[in-house]
């Protein structure tokens, strides 16, 4: 139990349309993530989903079941907003408890679910505390249980990780991934950073503006072949580079020819019916894909030669700015390896940049 459909949702807010015919479908059981940048409507989808919000046409299926007009209270699904929404004067144990009081289960019941609760989320042994005597992490884990003690077919969760510092957020994206694989609940993730989905998400939807899916796949599949401009800049950093399209010497190769640049060999992964040779295209390089050194290798189809213009040391690994021609500047990862000699390469040095035909993905727009 737990799949959802989303068929044909419009939603207006006045005369500014906010949503625009949205048809998604997420199974039973699945990690979704909404991924996209601030007003693009993935928070407007998720109160649609909760009935917190009504819908101007469309239809909302839960199970197959049609909800569209189903008051929130009937609902079998909850939420997690960014700010927990806790009951600062309620014990850790009654704000949990909240939910099954309102429902009118008997005590027995209650202090059952809310043990198992507790146990399930590492918070037994805080019961008699409040709100205000518990660390940030503690209380978004308050807010999952009591979201979850009534058992609800969805979870949503609003961006509820952006209060939390980053080394706190990272644990707690650990556990919620364990949390929803122990319970087999679909959580439907909300957030506009793609380090957050790319962790948790099973199945992850980008959304451009007016809630328009751009591209929906699986994390590894967006962001190592993005569809579109907008999906690459969005999900992780890239190179972006226009040329015009030619077929190459071989099945699925093609070659884009930048202005200022030589020809780069493109093999093109998966049947792409809108390729039209003679026309400008866009093309995705990410920066880790590319080796940067001074020497001179053979093993790469595509090289470039320029001149370091940025250093950015970032620990794990170095980010160069390299210039290989007066229109175009390229972003190179390079992952810090120091028990391992290798050259040094500083501010104006002449490097020699290498990328396999693979890792260059042509984009749709």
């Amino acid at each position: 139990m737990g799949s959802l459909r989303l068929e044909q949702v419009t939603k207006f807010y006045g005369n500014d349309l906010v949503v625009d015919g949205l048809t998604l479908d997420i199974p039973q059981g699945q990690f979704f993530a909404l991924l996209g940048p601030s007003g693009c409507g993935k928070t407007t989808i998720l109160r649609l989903i909760a009935g917190l919000e009504a819908v101007n046409s469309g239809n909302i299926f839960l199970d197959k079941k049609n909800i569209t007009h189903t008051p929130i209270y009937e609902r079998k699904i909850n939420t997690v907003f960014q700010n927990y929404a806790l009951f600062p004067h309620l014990s850790v144990f009654e704000n949990i408890a909240y939910p099954l009081r309102v429902r009118g289960f008997n005590n027995d019941i209650i202090a059952d679910k809310v043990s198992q609760m507790l146990k399930t989320v590492y918070l037994s042994g805080h019961e008699q505390k409040f709100i205000s005597q518990i660390s940030g992490g503690q209380q978004q884990r308050v807010a999952l249980a009591r979201a979850l003690v009534a058992e609800p077919e969805v979870l949503l969760l609003d961006e509820p990780l952006a209060a939390l510092d980053q080394r706190l957020k990272e644990q707690m994206l650990l556990e919620l991934i364990d949390l929803q694989e122990k319970l087999g609940t679909t959580f439907i993730y909300i957030t506009h950073d793609e380090r957050e989905a790319l962790t948790v998400a099973d199945r992850m939807a980008i959304l451009n503006l007016h809630g328009r899916i751009e591209q929906l796949s699986t994390p590894k599949n967006i962001y190592e072949f993005p569809v579109s401009r907008f999906v690459a800049n969005f999900v992780g950093t890239t190179n972006i580079i226009d040329g015009i399209l030619h077929l190459g010497d071989k099945h699925h190769e093609f070659e884009i020819t930048p202005d200022g640049l030589s020809a780069i060999r493109v093999f093109i992964h998966h049947k792409r019916n809108w390729l039209m040779p003679g026309a400008r295209t866009f093309i995705s390089i990410r920066p880790e894909k590319i080796r940067i050194t001074k020497k001179r290798l053979t093993d790469f189809e595509n090289n470039f030669t320029g001149t370091v213009k940025n250093i950015l040391y970032q620990g794990h690994s170095t980010v160069f700015d390299i210039q290989v021609s007066p229109q175009h500047v390229i972003k190179v990862f390079k992952q810090n390896e120091d028990h391992i000699p290798e050259e040094t390469i500083n501010y104006d040095d002449l490097v020699n940049l290498y990328f396999a035909k693979e890792d260059v993905v042509v984009l749709e727009n």
